[in-house]
């Protein structure tokens, strides 16, 4: 995201579709990851946390769809992502994915 910020500003736009393409090829390796675990592992809140995955994923194409458009102002454009960006640190990583976390320590604490 911070790459994608840079090339923005400087106006490299051909940098743009391959930088794009990473961000949406590391969320769904990631995404499927933990999914993944969070099935296997009996998370009760999964459909909720996949729900939030889905977000990311339409916060994202709307953001794609202005870049690839060709928007004009780059200002805009870098507080757009920047705010994809710090939203999803704040308000998925650091609270549902630690919800997560914390779910899964309490579980391997049990005794079998």
């Amino acid at each position: 995201m911070n790459a994608l910020a840079r090339a923005v500003n400087v106006g490299a736009w051909d940098l743009t579709p391959p930088l794009l393409a990473q961000i949406q090829l590391a969320a769904t390796n990631d995404f499927a990851i933990e999914e993944q675990m969070m099935r296997e592992g009996d998370y009760p809140f999964l459909a909720l946390h996949v729900r939030q995955h889905q977000r990311f994923f339409e916060y994202f194409g709307e953001l794609r769809r202005e870049i690839e458009c060709g928007e004009d102002n780059c200002v805009y454009l870098i507080f757009r992502i920047k705010r994809l960006l710090t939203g999803w640190l704040v308000n998925h990583i650091l609270s549902a994915d630690r919800h997560y976390g914390h779910y899964r320590h309490a579980r391997n604490r049990k005794p079998a």
